[in-house]
């Protein structure tokens, strides 16, 4: 997978943009030129899917040709978006230039997504741009950046997620960078452990309930451990089946399975990395702190993204890491 931000423009101001985009950075977008470059790159190394992000993606100036250009070499694509600028119109020509899917994010229910997002009418654009996308026939998700003015409302955020009916709900854990490198958004290690049992707790009511909507928790891997401690009380019989499996998928894919792409053409690790540091193939054998110490770290593997901004040390311990607070509980 590689996120593509194509620019640092956008339409809104949100708190805490990891990006730290803004509404007076049009100028700031990828060269379609150097983009034709790149999905060429991208199809010479077997590239299959692509999450084009930003700031905001659909703002960029060529975004149906450059969709054009990725699905006629063979390349699906996704987009993350703030969904306030997808109108009926746009939502079909997305389907038609093979939009696959697109994420919209939803920070909270209506009071607390607008603040966050400087905005009054946010929420409301955004319901519309996702109910257009799921009209015109494009698989959707919603998109959930943890934190402090939200956690409140998990339980809450959770029926109104089914009466959208999206195909994916996703919770981000915050990582520190762009804006949210400065805010004091982030929630506590007793909260963000709180949050993620409640996730589980929730889901397995959609699934006993069969709600078909997928249910994700990204970048905090020691989620993986709190899952595994919930299994091994409930039900022991999967445990290692579930064990192996995120084995397989192995923690943090920071430049293995995941790349990033900025809006000028720069590679890195992660669509968090903002620096020009090189992340080495074999960062996972070499960490350091607890995570160097860590039984579970085949499994997580902690942000280096988080790491470096705490310790100013991509190798150093996850600062956000739960694993502590379960193995006492």
């Amino acid at each position: 997978v590689v996120v593509w931000n194509l620019t640092k423009a956008c339409n809104l101001d949100c708190r805490f943009c990891y990006y730290d985009a803004k509404r007076d950075s049009s100028g700031n977008s990828i060269d379609w030129e150097l983009a034709k470059g790149i999905i060429k790159q991208l199809k010479d190394t077997k590239v299959k899917f692509v999450i084009l992000s930003g700031g905001e993606p659909l703002l960029y100036s060529n975004i149906l040709g450059l969709i054009e250009e990725l699905t006629s070499n063979l390349i699906r694509v996704g987009i993350s978006t703030n969904g306030t600028l997808i109108d009926r119109k746009l939502a079909v020509r997305l389907k038609d230039t093979g939009v696959s899917y697109v994420g919209i994010s939803l920070d909270g229910l209506e009071k607390v997504h607008n603040t966050l997002r400087n905005s009054c009418t946010a929420f409301n654009q955004a319901l519309a741009g996702l109910k257009n996308i799921q009209e015109a026939g494009i698989k959707s998700g919603i998109r959930l950046t943890l934190n402090s003015h939200n956690y409140p409302q998990l339980e809450d955020f959770f029926v109104f997620a089914e009466s959208l009916k999206p195909d994916r709900l996703c919770f981000y854990h915050l990582v520190f960078t762009g804006r949210a490198a400065s805010a004091d958004y982030d929630l506590t290690l007793d909260e963000r452990r709180r949050a993620v049992a409640s996730i589980i707790k929730l889901t397995e009511d959609w699934i006993d309930r069969k709600v078909t909507t997928q249910v994700l928790t990204v970048d905090n891997f020691s989620d993986a451990v709190i899952l595994l401690n919930y299994v091994q009380k409930t039900r022991p019989d999967k445990y290692a089946s579930i064990l192996k499996s995120l084995k397989r998928q192995g923690g943090c894919p920071a430049g293995k399975r995941i790349l990033s792409i900025d809006h000028h053409g720069v590679f890195h690790p992660c669509q968090f990395w903002q620096s020009e540091d090189i992340l080495p193939h074999d960062w996972k054998s070499r960490l350091r702190g607890r995570c160097g110490a860590c039984e579970y770290k085949d499994i997580c593997g902690g942000c280096r993204v988080r790491a470096h901004q705490r310790y100013a040390d991509f190798l150093q311990e996850d600062p956000s890491c739960e694993i502590d607070i379960v193995e006492h509980n």
